[in-house]
C-alpha cells in the first residue's frame, strides 16, 4: 500500500469535478499493471490560489524533465534517423502469418 498526501490539481487526479465531495473517496480504478488507485479527497478548494513553493515545485520540476526528454528525443532522432527496409519488413510480416 502506498499513501501520499498533498494538494493536487483535478488535471492530477483524473476525475470529474461532480465527484470531489469532502470526506469521501474517488472510485477504485485498476491500473494495467494490476494494482489499484482511488482518492480520499479531505478538502477542496473552490477557487484557484497560488501554490507554496514546495507545493509547486514537484509539478516545476516534472514539467522541466519532460522538455529535456523531448529535446533530447529530438537530438536522436536528428542524428539517428529510423530507416524502415520494406522488403525485409514484408518478408518478416509474410513469415509470421
Amino acid at each position: 500500500i502506498l499513501a501520499d498526501s498533498s494538494r493536487m490539481d483535478l488535471d492530477q487526479i483524473n476525475v470529474s469535478e461532480k465527484l470531489l465531495i469532502p470526506n469521501t473517496a474517488t472510485p477504485i480504478v485498476q491500473n494495467p499493471d494490476l494494482s489499484a488507485t482511488f482518492f480520499y479527497i479531505f478538502k477542496t478548494y473552490p477557487k484557484p490560489a497560488p501554490k507554496s513553493f514546495e507545493e509547486a515545485r514537484g509539478l516545476v520540476v516534472n514539467d522541466y524533465q519532460i522538455l529535456l526528454e523531448d529535446k533530447w528525443i529530438t537530438t536522436l532522432k536528428k542524428k539517428y534517423p529510423v530507416k524502415i527496409n520494406k522488403p525485409l519488413l514484408s518478408s518478416i510480416i509474410k513469415e509470421l502469418r
